[in-house]
């Protein structure tokens, strides 16, 4: 069913007002995002700005690519970082998140760049870790940081499935490292928001009930996340990683549509772009090589790679259902196109019937 706007006529006013429209909490910010892209507006900069600390991992989990990235390991220059935060102060984003492919506490000044974020004023300041490559000592300075949020990746109710899925043997590690953050929350008196994200597969679908039940009490939010296939930028549009020890096609929970010949522009190029840890900026949270880049932001701006012809290009490409002209065809084998993150409620499919979960 068509979403109803807010009038059958919408002004030229509306929409350069809305072009401009800072949000202001959660949901004026789902309710813009969704807006920007049903007008297909160009905005001046994006709602979500990632930076990579850094694109290296200590973990080698089944269902995720970084196995197979191309890019050369490496952290995130102070330089790039200074840009990013200096233009973001200038025109706001609703979120600022130190990740992208990459495990964001294997980079040491991560404390320091957080604190620059802070400084800048920037809003919903947040990172997502597996919260094994950060120090007992350093987990209380998580909680004084200035982060608003963190997403912790933990898989499993046991140290078996955690070691299939993550491909090491660092469950308890792990848990203790979320129990002792909780425990420097509760003592600081602290608003972080903490958000425990576990991928979905089949293999861990009669886990997720009790995860859930353990977890749900002691943390601000669970989210059960789909898998994705990361055919993005793939030899001959294969998935990248194995999605899976055992099964053969993706668990996303049915809310993903994937469907190549029901396929429309992806989200992604209205909401959010992406710093790499080597200054390249693409706006694909799957491209993980950052070969669909709009350019280094050590020679051109954040704001000018958003607003480029390049960019403009993209999104034209996409609207028109012209998914294989881009640089490299990188888009053209994508099935993740109909992510962008985690939306409530987001509706259950059922074939080619879309249904809202009841």
């Amino acid at each position: 069913m068509m979403k109803n706007f807010d009038s059958d006529f919408v002004s030229s006013s509306y929409l350069a007002n809305l072009r401009k429209f800072n949000p202001s909490d959660r949901t004026e910010y789902l309710d813009h995002l969704q807006k920007v892209y049903n007008y297909k507006l160009n905005t001046d900069f994006p709602l979500i700005l990632h930076i990579e600390p850094t694109n290296d991992c200590n973990q080698t989990c089944r269902m995720c690519c970084h196995p197979t990235m191309k890019r050369r390991k490496t952290h995130i220059s102070d330089e790039i970082v200074k840009k990013a935060i200096e233009e973001a102060s200038v025109y706001k984003p609703w979120s600022v998140q130190f990740f992208f492919f990459g495990e964001p506490f294997l980079n040491k000044k991560i404390f320091k760049y957080i604190g620059w974020a802070k400084n800048a004023n920037l809003r919903n300041i947040s990172t997502t870790s597996n919260f094994t490559a950060i120090p007992k000592s350093k987990i209380k300075d998580v909680v004084s940081s200035g982060l608003d949020s963190i997403h912790i990746s933990f898989e499993g109710l046991n140290r078996d499935h955690y070691r299939m899925v993550r491909g090491k043997d660092t469950f308890d590690k792990a848990k203790r490292n979320i129990e002792l953050l909780i425990e420097e929350k509760s003592k600081a008196n602290s608003n972080l928001w903490i958000s425990m994200t576990f991928v979905r597969t089949t293999e861990s679908d009669e886990e997720i009930e009790k995860f859930s039940s353990y977890w749900r009490p002691l943390v601000n939010d669970l989210h059960i996340s789909p898998q994705f296939e990361y055919r993005n930028g793939s030899e001959n549009g294969e998935r990248r990683q194995a999605i899976a020890q055992y099964q053969s096609e993706r668990n996303d929970g049915n809310i993903m549509h994937s469907l190549l010949e029901d396929r429309v522009p992806c989200r992604q190029l209205w909401a959010r772009l992406v710093v790499t840890s080597n200054g390249e900026m693409t706006p694909c949270s799957q491209n993980i090589d950052a070969n669909l880049s709009l350019g280094n932001l050590s020679e051109i701006s954040i704001h000018d790679a958003w607003t480029s012809r390049r960019m403009q290009e993209l999104r034209m490409e996409h609207i028109s259902n012209n998914f294989c002209s881009n640089a490299g065809k990188i888009c053209e084998a994508c099935t993740d196109w109909d992510w962008s993150g985690k939306v409530d409620e987001r509706p259950i499919i059922s074939g080619t019937k879309i249904e809202i979960e009841s």
